[in-house]
């Protein structure tokens, strides 16, 4: 068993990433998004860390499904989106001692860190003229993307009314934006927050769309339906499958 003074064992981060993890939301998969609050220095220190856990610990817990890793680009943040199969997963591994151990360490490393349950309620891809894209996103650490992170803060009797039009908005108009890959809108499962999880093509591509006149409006419209929310850019780093699932 690790406990906080026995650290999981080395394990090259930069070799154990070249998994793909799929977004369907047909999965019925429940979805931690974990995010840590790290100084920047601290940053590698605390995504080895957690690559080391996962490997060693994580990825042996029933009903574990895939971690994946990110840093922001101003590395003041690592973001663990974790997929699990059922809310009963979740509960049964925080009573697990090997469980509790790593996160009494990873507290150690993190200033804080805010896990929250979510369900992936829809996924909107780029337009594809010929209609042979994709059917959901794929979270690949090769593939060069840049994750934005949007959290939205709602009323529980709004949630399906502000989850349509971010759902409507993205369909309508943002899928259409050049460099667009994917948007991903996930639910937290107490109905008080919206996760979109998105994909572009590249940092040039996130920048743009900050003064397409299109997305500027369609932003201004949103923060007075949902609130303002400033996207947080992140690289995938990681991606762990479950054992067995690889």
């Amino acid at each position: 068993m690790n406990t906080p003074s026995e650290s999981p064992p080395k394990v090259d981060a930069s070799q154990s990433g070249a998994s793909v993890t799929h977004l369907d939301p047909a999965s019925g998969y429940v979805t931690i998004i974990n995010t840590y609050t790290v100084s920047p220095e601290r940053a590698e220190d605390l995504l080895s860390f957690l690559v080391r856990s996962t490997l060693s610990t994580i990825r042996f817990v029933p009903g574990f499904v895939s971690a994946n890793l990110h840093v922001s680009l101003d590395r003041t943040q690592v973001v663990n989106y974790a997929q699990w199969l059922t809310p009963g997963a979740i509960a049964g591994a925080r009573e697990n001692p090997k469980v509790g151990a790593l996160i009494r360490e990873q507290a150690q490393i993190a200033a804080s860190f805010t896990p929250i349950q979510y369900e992936l309620k829809n996924s909107t891809l780029a337009y594809d003229a010929s209609g042979s894209g994709a059917r959901f996103a794929k979270l690949a650490p090769d593939a060069g993307l840049v994750t934005t992170l949007n959290v939205y803060t709602i009323a529980p009797d709004r949630a399906e009314e502000v989850l349509a039009y971010l759902v409507h908005s993205a369909t309508e108009t943002v899928r259409h934006v050049p460099g667009f890959v994917s948007f991903n809108f996930h639910l937290s499962l107490d109905r008080t927050k919206i996760a979109n999880y998105g994909q572009w093509a590249s940092r040039e591509a996130v920048a743009a769309v900050r003064d397409n006149p299109q997305i500027v409006e369609l932003t201004s419209a949103t923060a007075r339906i949902a609130g303002k929310s400033v996207p947080t850019p992140y690289v995938l780093r990681n991606c762990l499958p479950a054992a067995g699932r690889d």
